[in-house]
């Protein structure tokens, strides 16, 4: 974890609670902080290590604040989709058929 960003969690009291509090401990963490952390470039897995909470408690956090993304995607005409698939069962189906039988 960069320097910066563990000055910036640590001013922000990221992860943090009130131990007066009765029942779950309420995290401290903004939907800019996590979005600044991905666009970083860390993983969720990594983000939850360094705040120091569990990474279903984060994607539950995530869900929340609306910060559910599915991985990257590439726009892509219906067309060239078609084709890559056409190519892609093409080679498949050309795997699977045997090219010479020994008798």
């Amino acid at each position: 974890m960069s320097a910066e960003v563990t000055l910036q969690l640590e001013a922000n009291g990221v992860g943090t609670h009130s131990a007066s509090q009765r029942g779950r401990p309420r995290y401290n963490i903004s939907a800019v902080q996590l979005t600044h952390m991905r666009d970083l470039g860390f993983s969720w897995m990594a983000i939850s290590r360094m705040l120091s909470v569990n990474i279903r408690t984060l994607y539950n956090h995530r869900t929340q604040l609306g910060l559910l993304d599915y991985g990257s995607f590439t726009n892509i005409s219906n067309e060239d989709l078609d084709r890559l698939i056409t190519e892609v069962l093409r080679q498949t189906l050309a795997q699977e058929r045997p090219t010479s039988l020994v008798v």
